[in-house]
């Protein structure tokens, strides 16, 4: 047997995304798949815009070369201001010559003798920062090279031919590594906006939802006549509140013909089986026959198990319909078991019995109703043991709570048995129906008692040969 302390253990729930995190997930994901794409899309043209605004810059800067008096001695100093004006960080990717009037020709380190106007193939270009024509009047020619990854510009002034030169793979690796600074901040902020948006929108769609949830918690067997108030609702939610209302008009039609049915049933059942029995044990008084006399017993026997099964139908319809009454006094639940114990011990038949019942367990209760509850439980457990087997009883206080085990060895239940077993009239194993002298009704009967008593009954997780139930009452 496995031990058991007496109080339920606390069991994790299962792991389920809610709406609003799935909300929020779609939105993060929306953005950044946008987001992704738009860079795709807008990158080469991106690129293209930067190469034409490194076109301009160099015909500007060819200019200032043509027109200003510039020697051999500035070469360096003209690197670093034009590594800077072109927005290049290292000097080795530019360069440039000036073919001076009054003067040697110079050039920079970098520069090759291939972009000499012979050796390459100059288109007119007018560009400027703005997109309009170099200011003075000078015209500026455009070329490319190098497998088109340099960039070369070339104006004619009154200080000679300045030439510029830039390597265009720089210009994107900078716009590429500019565009990634700004990336590590947009994203990141980005991503928190959409997150807070979604979060704040779930909000605001998942109030009426929970309205809806809370109203309809609140809504049980005893009071199916309520109804969903829609007013103010937006029109999705007023025609999901109606369907609603429309639902529970069809569950109370039908809970009231049903319940209503049963009871009037059993309660027109009882006169003339209570008639039936009478006369009877009458029959059987007067019957001179040893086997008519054992034919009327099993007669009368039927009659009494019918019976049996219409007093707990009347009580069944009673509890649906939130009439099941029920007489409190301060009962000593400690003292029932301990007698149910006994007969339990008496009634096993050389079955192990485990109790265990912790003193005064003492909570208000309908005594009568209470008994019932446990002579079904103590008989169910007697009733469908492995033949020898053991069977165990627990009682014990958990906090604000009254926990009673009952707990029996049984062959393997499976799992269909297990779901269906406070069903109405649902039987462990049919084959068994008249030996077993069962109706079908104790369990869903307990559990009904102990659901008016303010507390429930459950099946608990066991291994596949146990049959374990938990009663839980409110204590004193």
């Amino acid at each position: 047997m496995a031990p058991d302390t007496g109080c339920a253990e606390m069991r994790p729930n299962d792991m389920v995304m809610s709406f609003r995190l799935r909300m929020i997930a779609a939105a993060a994901a929306v953005v950044a798949i946008a987001l992704g794409l738009v860079l795709a899309f807008s990158w080469s043209s991106v690129r293209e815009l930067e190469l034409e605004r490194l076109d301009a810059r160099l015909c500007l800067e060819a200019r200032r070369l043509a027109t200003q008096p510039f020697g051999p001695a500035d070469v360096s100093a003209l690197e670093t201001d034009l590594a800077r004006k072109l927005r290049v960080s290292d000097a080795e990717r530019i360069a440039f010559r000036v073919a001076a009037v009054r003067g040697p020709a110079f050039a920079s380190s970098a520069w090759q003798p291939a972009w000499h106007e012979d050796g390459v193939s100059w288109q007119l270009g007018a560009l400027n920062l703005g997109g309009e024509a170099v200011p003075g009047g000078s015209r500026c020619d455009l070329a490319r090279t190098g497998a088109a990854a340099w960039h070369v510009a070339r104006v004619s002034g009154r200080e000679g031919i300045g030439l510029v030169a830039a390597d265009a793979t720089a210009a994107a690796d900078e716009l590429r590594a500019a565009a990634q600074r700004a990336l590590q901040v947009i994203v990141p902020v980005a991503l928190l906006l959409v997150v807070a948006g979604a979060w704040v929108l779930s909000t605001i769609s998942m109030r009426p939802l929970l309205r809806l949830r809370d109203a309809l918690r609140g809504i049980g067997p005893a009071d199916l006549g309520r109804r969903l108030a829609g007013t103010g609702e937006d029109r999705e939610f007023r025609d999901l509140i109606d369907a609603c209302n429309a639902m529970l008009d069809r569950l109370q039609t039908s809970f009231e013909q049903a319940t209503r049915f049963s009871a009037d049933a059993a309660h027109e059942l009882r006169t003339p089986l209570m008639i039936l029995q009478g006369r009877l044990e009458q029959a059987i008084r007067l019957s001179e026959g040893r086997a008519l006399q054992a034919d009327l017993a099993d007669m009368q026997e039927e009659v009494g198990r019918l019976a049996s099964i219409t007093r707990k139908l009347l009580m069944l319809s009673q509890s649906d319909a939130g009439q099941l009454l029920v007489h409190r006094h301060s009962t000593d639940l400690s003292a029932m078991l301990s007698s149910l114990a006994g007969d339990a011990r008496m009634l096993a038949e050389g079955g192990q019995v485990d109790v265990q019942i912790e003193d005064g367990l003492i909570f208000p209760a309908d005594p009568d109703l209470l008994r019932q509850l446990l002579n079904n439980l103590v008989s169910n457990a007697i009733r469908y043991r492995r033949r020898d087997g053991w069977i165990r009883l627990r009682a014990a206080r958990c906090g604000s709570v009254i926990e009673v085990t009952f707990a029996n060895s049984t062959d393997p239940l499976p799992a269909e048995a297990r779901r269906r077993i406070f069903d109405r009239f649902y039987r462990l194993d049919p084959a068994r129906n008249r030996a077993s002298e069962g109706s079908g009704l104790g369990l869903s009967l307990a559990r009904e008692i102990a659901r008016a008593h303010g507390g429930d009954l459950v099946l608990d997780l066991s291994p596949a040969d146990e049959f374990r139930l938990r009663l839980r009452l409110p204590a004193e």
